[in-house]
């Protein structure tokens, strides 16, 4: 069966040509200072509503109606909850469902302590809850029915699974990555960028007395510039942003494939004929 592969190539195809744009955005090759990689634009892979964000939309409107499709033609009785599945994915992604529900369990609940560090990432976790429910409720009503149902489900949740690792367990794991890196550059930077840069500010705050600090404000501007050169601290800025890059692209590049993997998965399902008589 041909359709479910091409239409793979085709999705994949996209995936990459969007991690493609992902990369060379964030201009990994350049010097550690250029800027251009902290502006969002619609290609890039964590840009809201961008390109990749709409792409996967799509994705979750099509494998919604796929199984309805599967519903209808009796291969999977539980698609309706699949197709209601899909949906929340879909709004999850659109509205940051899981963020929001698990910040809210964590500030009114009390949960956590504010100041632990894990209280955003398991708050997140708590936020998967309504999404797990209802994709339980899918693999035991699918499990029950056996056969074909049941091979449809085991796919289904492997492929989810795999969704559940990106964006779940990649996430959690890249905030304190990007926090290390962001922290040991802040660490290096403070005590060699702040000092000049206050004497600058405040020759500038007071330009009467700006010829009798004269000197201290040469000094601090060539300080800054001596810093600027500096290869320790060059070296830990692009520790931050090819952390930023790389931990996005695993994270939002890993869904992208996974749900293209997905529709396919469902659309072969769908395009199969039924292993036993529709009812």
């Amino acid at each position: 069966m041909r359709t479910p592969v091409v239409v793979l190539v085709v999705l994949l195809s996209l995936d990459g040509a969007l991690i493609a744009a992902h990369l060379f955005s964030a201009r990994l090759g350049a010097g550690a200072f250029d800027p251009a990689w902290l502006v969002s634009h619609p290609l890039r892979l964590d840009a809201e509503r961008g390109v990749a964000e709409s792409l996967q939309y799509l994705k979750y409107l099509v494998m919604a109606a796929l199984a309805l499709g599967l519903r209808r033609r009796g291969k999977l009785e539980a698609g309706l909850v699949l197709a209601l599945f899909c949906l929340l994915l879909l709004v999850d992604d659109a509205f940051q469902l899981h963020e929001r529900v698990g910040g809210l369990l964590v500030r009114e609940g009390s949960l956590l302590s504010p100041a632990s560090q894990l209280s955003a990432g398991v708050g997140e976790l708590l936020g998967f809850t309504a999404l797990g429910l209802v994709f339980a409720w899918f693999l035991a009503s699918s499990w029950r029915a056996g056969g074909q149902e049941r091979s449809i489900a085991t796919g289904t949740a492997l492929l989810v699974a795999a969704l559940a690792l990106f964006g779940g367990l990649v996430d959690l794991a890249s905030g304190p990555l990007v926090s290390s890196a962001v922290a040991a550059l802040g660490e290096l930077a403070a005590g060699a960028v702040l000092e000049p840069t206050a004497t600058i500010v405040i020759a500038a705050a007071d330009p009467g007395s700006a010829v009798a600090t004269l000197p201290q404000l040469s000094a601090a501007t060539l300080e800054l510039v001596r810093v600027a050169g500096d290869p320790l601290l060059a070296s830990a800025v692009s520790d931050v942003r090819q952390t930023n890059v790389l931990t996005t692209l695993v994270e939002e590049g890993g869904e992208l494939a996974t749900t293209s993997l997905l529709l396919a998965f469902l659309l072969r399902a769908f395009l199969l004929r039924p292993t036993a008589p529709t009812p």
